[in-house]
């Protein structure tokens, strides 16, 4: 037979368990951390130094690639990933709210990682044809479109530059 101490004690237990899911459902989801910049000329130092370390890496894996080193797939796996960081740099930028005096500056550096993202995809676009030998001279003409894309990537990074207060 129940005792009145047990009883009690699920009672207890039950009345626990429902007032947790209560506070549960309750306490806000939308617990979205946000960070206040105050000095947004080295916050987009820091995203022009990540962005130059993701550069750096993915042209040499990109020469490796034309070498043999490294498979096409390989290097359009990378390229990928280096293309999803981008895009992680761009949003970050986004999301900073600079302020007024800031904003042209982010602006261009943001377009600056837009055409460094087309540059990414053109080189994805040489790896999947590297596998069709027939496709030798298109090839040439990626590589060649790629210094156009290089120089636009770099005039909106010097444009940014230029637009700092």
């Amino acid at each position: 037979m129940a005792t009145k101490k047990g009883i009690a004690l699920t009672a207890t237990i039950l009345i626990g368990i429902t007032a947790a899911s209560f506070l549960v459902w309750l306490i806000p989801q939308d617990s979205e951390i946000k960070f206040a910049i105050s000095d947004y000329g080295n916050y987009i130092d820091e995203i022009i130094e990540r962005q130059e370390i993701v550069a750096t890496g993915i042209e040499t894996q990109f020469q490796s690639m034309l070498d043999g080193s490294i498979s096409p797939e390989e290097y359009a796996t990378a390229a990928e990933l280096s293309s999803s960081q981008i895009n992680n740099l761009a949003i970050e930028l986004v999301q900073s709210d600079a302020s007024q005096e800031w904003q042209q500056s982010y602006v261009r550096y943001i377009e600056s990682l837009t055409k460094y993202n087309d540059y990414l995809r053109e080189t994805i676009v040489i790896a999947n044809m590297i596998e069709n030998v027939e496709l030798e001279s298109k090839i040439q003409e990626g590589v060649e479109a790629l210094v156009h894309l290089k120089d636009e990537w770099r005039s909106f990074s010097l444009r940014s530059a230029e637009t700092r207060p």
